[in-house]
Order: C-alpha cells, then sequence, then structure tokens
C-alpha cells in the first residue's frame, strides 16, 4: 500500500544513510522501523563506557572504552538494565 507522509529533510537524509548502510531498500527499512516501534519489542542500544586503567609497563593511566549494551523498550523508553 502507498502512503504519502511529510518528514524531516534530515530525518529522510538519515533513512536513506542507513538503508544504503544496511544494503536495503528505503521502504523496507521504514516498514522494519515501523513494525519495530508498533510492537514496543526492545531494542539494543550501543554505548561506549570509558574506563580508566593503569598501564603495566610505565604505571601511566590509559583510558579504554568498552562497549555497553542496554536495551530499552521502543514504547516506553524504560531501561530494561536499570537496577541489574
Amino acid at each position: 500500500m502507498k502512503i504519502t507522509i511529510d518528514l524531516p529533510s534530515d530525518l529522510v537524509c538519515r533513512l536513506r544513510l542507513r538503508a544504503k548502510r544496511d544494503g536495503k531498500e528505503l521502504k523496507g527499512l521504514v516498514a522494519e522501523l515501523l513494525e519495530r516501534g508498533l510492537s514496543g519489542r526492545p531494542v539494543a542500544e550501543k554505548l561506549i563506557v570509558p574506563v580508566i586503567v593503569k598501564e603495566k609497563k610505565s604505571g601511566l593511566p590509559v583510558i579504554r572504552c568498552r562497549w555497553l549494551l542496554r536495551q530499552r523498550t521502543v514504547e516506553t523508553g524504560g531501561d530494561f538494565n536499570k537496577g541489574r
């Protein structure tokens, strides 16, 4: 089914870039994102967590970045990992 909706140009640009990156057609990506948003399924977010450690050889501080996977619901935006 075809519909026409007005979207902000920056949002359309981000959608096009993501579709290209993921190797999908724009209409398929939009349908997938709408379906995910309406279903309320959890969405994983990657967060960079800096950790300061001491270098063994020199004893100097080094900042290492780790990815932390956080899940939240699309509908409520609630954080699943809160309190874990």
